[in-house]
């Protein structure tokens, strides 16, 4: 009995000291953000200005891509005319047999 409650116990302490650091580790992250942000009154600015245009190259690469998935569909689309109504093919002419021409046997 008396070993079943130390292990409770320490399993219970163990638990305390990984949440104490948890929370430790999340106000030194927010800590740091303050100070950054604080540090360098312009730097908001900057960064959104930034963000911004990553934005907009991911939307014009979006809008490329997009443009670029209706030709693929457009080609399929004809590939499947194409297919509903093929071309007539063109007559195979005979193969013309080269070698040596041996005498038939009786």
């Amino acid at each position: 009995m008396i070993i079943l409650f130390w292990t409770i116990w320490v399993i219970l302490v163990a638990a305390s000291f990984v949440a104490l650091r948890s929370m430790l580790l999340q106000e030194k992250q927010h800590s740091q953000r303050e100070a950054k942000l604080n540090a360098q009154p312009g730097q908001l600015e900057k960064d959104l200005i930034s963000k911004d245009k990553a934005i907009e190259k991911l939307e014009n690469k979006t809008e490329n891509n997009k443009k670029n998935i209706e030709i693929v569909f457009q080609y399929i689309d004809e590939l499947n005319d194409k297919k509903e109504n093929p071309k007539p093919l063109p007559k195979e002419k005979p193969i013309k047999q080269i070698g040596y021409k041996l005498p038939k046997k009786k």
